[in-house]
């Protein structure tokens, strides 16, 4: 039986991750199980190839809680199966993962998602070259293994893109006091947001959940103000900060012309990745 491909565009499983084998018979679901169990370890053996980005979470925690998603780089699958991977930057950590601790450990491929538990083994310490040491966390086979589509929305990769700057100013802040940021994904529910600046300005940023965003809608020509809450943040070595950012947008029909406008935004951004990768 053919593993089930995830599609593109929007997708709302329930947060905890989907279960896939639901309503289906005892051979089905365990067929569907151990084509997840393949994809997940296809994916492992992809990223850590890479020393890939991957988000690491207490169990249970939820993107909406702001400071228990981390970022974290894939260093190396044993022959065990045991995962090593970076700990999170300890000034920006808002819980104390122990030895003997679950995680959730999620990788994402292009727009596909997969959600492991994983207990937390052991820290040590890992040479990366000669002049780099870091802390990692060494993490069992996972457990447990499922699909996870937790936006509403699609988010559309803008790296490749001439975004140019995001100002973000911090609620309770004059003007003055604005943030230049660049934007790094973008989905019609939120998006993502590097800052590369002083290490005061980083902490300043770290202090504040609420930030009202100035985004030029260049297939518009046109600049929007959007309210947003910090949904999570997570450390680019030791110069920046990655802004996960939801968007509270307007009740009623105001909300869903603006939502519509950024989905199309993404769309947009998306054909002309494609164009450049054409060229």
């Amino acid at each position: 039986m053919k593993g089930r491909k995830v599609p593109r565009g929007r997708c709302r499983i329930g947060r905890g991750g989907g279960d896939a084998t639901a309503g289906r018979t005892g051979r089905e679901a365990a067929g569907l199980r151990s084509n997840v169990q393949r994809d997940w370890k296809q994916f492992l053996a992809y990223m850590s190839k890479r020393d890939g980005g991957v988000e690491i979470a207490p169990r249970g925690a939820s993107e909406d809680d702001t400071r228990k998603v981390y970022k974290s780089r894939l260093f190396e699958v044993t022959k065990d199966g045991e995962i090593i991977v970076e700990r999170p930057d300890q000034s920006v950590l808002d819980h104390a993962f122990r030895i003997g601790d679950t995680i959730e450990l999620l990788l994402v491929v292009n727009n596909q998602r997969m959600l492991g538990d994983c207990e937390l083994l052991e820290v040590e310490a890992r040479q990366i070259n000669r002049a780099t040491r870091v802390t990692c966390f060494k993490l069992g086979a996972a457990k447990r293994v499922r699909i996870d589509q937790r936006r509403l929305f699609f988010r559309v990769g803008t790296a490749g893109a001439d975004m140019g700057t995001i100002g973000l100013l911090a609620e309770g802040k004059e003007i003055e006091d604005e943030i230049r940021g660049r934007m790094v994904n973008l989905g019609g529910g939120g998006m993502g947001v590097s800052i590369r600046a002083h290490r005061d300005v980083l902490r300043e940023v770290q202090g504040n959940t609420r930030y009202r965003c100035r985004l030029e809608i260049k297939s518009e020509n046109e600049v929007v103000d959007l309210d947003t809450t910090l949904v999570h943040l997570s450390p680019l070595d030791t110069t920046g900060l990655y802004l996960g950012l939801r968007f509270e947008l307007p009740a009623g029909k105001e909300g869903k012309a603006l939502e519509s406008r950024l989905v199309q935004y993404g769309a947009w951004l998306q054909r002309q990745q494609l164009k450049r990768r054409r060229a």
